[in-house]
């Protein structure tokens, strides 16, 4: 039941050898971590933070499944959810599905939000590719429908979108074969945006 710092920006590492992996650890309380904001230039108070994972092609995450044990139960931190903002849903898409035997992961943050269920969090086949969208606490959308609003989560403090996995049944990276994963968090910022007319 490890936890994988694999997310990416946040406070400066000194890794072994520069590496890009693993990220500056993360804890909702941490002083290094309450001011961190949305690049938005634009200005608008919505954003999509978008993770993606890829096995094949990533030379830095490659390089972090190779030199550490990445197995059933263990969690990967892959986005972080400023402070100040509404949690609104996720999107989780198998672009590629992975080729290494039995994989299965569930989404959520570090807080306790599930994403695919409102109590137990379900789980998602990764070798198979397919699309899903999930309110916070809402179940699984495979096709075109509607997605409640009513659950959305305020944070106040950090937070950090997560995937755990539920099964995996090869070690190493061979585990994840040529998986490629988009994971995707909807959020609105409520704190102060950058200027538009710069």
């Amino acid at each position: 039941m490890a936890t994988h710092q694999l997310w990416d920006g946040g406070p400066a590492v000194a890794n072994y050898s520069r590496s890009q992996y693993p990220s500056y650890t993360f804890a909702s309380g941490d002083a290094k971590l309450q001011n961190i904001d949305v690049a938005q230039h634009y200005g608008t108070p919505y954003a999509v933070l978008r993770r993606v994972l890829d096995f094949k092609n990533d030379v830095g995450l490659r390089n972090y499944v190779n030199n550490n044990t990445i197995g059933a139960t263990d969690t990967l931190n892959l986005i972080l959810l400023p402070k100040g903002c509404l949690v609104l849903a996720a999107y989780v898409e198998v672009e590629a599905a992975a080729s290494g035997g039995a994989i299965t992961a569930t989404f959520g943050t570090a807080g306790g939000s599930i994403f695919g269920n409102s109590s137990g969090a379900v789980a998602i086949d990764l070798a198979v590719a397919a699309a899903k969208f999930s309110a916070v606490g809402g179940a699984w959308l495979t096709a075109n429908g509607a997605v409640s609003l009513a659950t959305a989560q305020g944070l106040i403090t950090p937070d950090m979108a997560q995937m755990t996995l539920a099964t995996k049944a090869t070690a190493g990276l061979a585990g994840f074969g040529g998986l490629r994963l988009n994971y995707s968090v909807m959020i609105v910022q409520a704190r102060e945006n950058p200027a538009t007319n710069f």
